[in-house]
């Protein structure tokens, strides 16, 4: 199998990484994930359920980690940037929580990350200007919820091989809320 990096974000306040199971040569994909955590007040006053939500990002990790790509860890905002220099990434992603949102600090966020020409009227450089910036020519992909990361990934870029039994490693799992 080829090699494969991916980026993937949910929102704009955390970033997580998501990998292939590390083979033998040749190497295996790799997505980082940034979001909302299911307790940001976003999240809330969205009108979601946090437990639920968060109990569906795990299970999700998890499901990832069983399919047999890494996950992890999680960086804050201003770190993004540097995660992302010297890599080379295959697919980018904007997740469902930012998509979705009907509250306009998320939605200008969103919009923020959608620019090719960098600072917002909010003064954030959105993630997918940087996806842009350090990983130019790469595809972008979409989850539908906070349980469909694995879908996203698999979709787009399955393993070349059933990893029953082989899980992933979980790199780490952290939720920064900068509220």
């Amino acid at each position: 199998m080829g090699s494969l990096k991916s980026l993937f974000t949910l929102g704009a306040l955390d970033v997580a990484a998501v990998t292939a199971a590390p083979e033998p040569k040749p190497k295996s994909p790799s997505c980082p994930v940034a979001g909302l955590p299911p307790y940001h007040p976003f999240v809330i006053e969205e009108g979601w359920d946090p437990v639920k939500i968060d109990a569906a990002l795990r299970k999700d990790v998890n499901a990832t980690l069983e399919a047999g790509y890494n996950a992890g860890p999680e960086w804050p905002q201003e770190d993004f940037a540097k995660y992302l220099k010297g890599t080379k990434w295959d697919v980018t992603g904007i997740g469902f929580g930012m998509r979705a949102s009907t509250i306009v600090e998320v939605v200008t966020l969103f919009e923020g990350m959608l620019q090719v020409h960098g600072e917002t009227n909010i003064g954030y450089t959105g993630e997918l200007f940087l996806f842009r910036q350090k990983t130019p020519n790469v595809p972008t992909v979409f989850n539908r919820g906070p349980d469909s990361l694995l879908w996203s990934v698999q979709r787009r870029f399955p393993l070349s091989s059933d990893c029953k039994g082989k899980p992933g490693k979980l790199i780490g799992y952290n939720e920064l809320c900068d509220s």
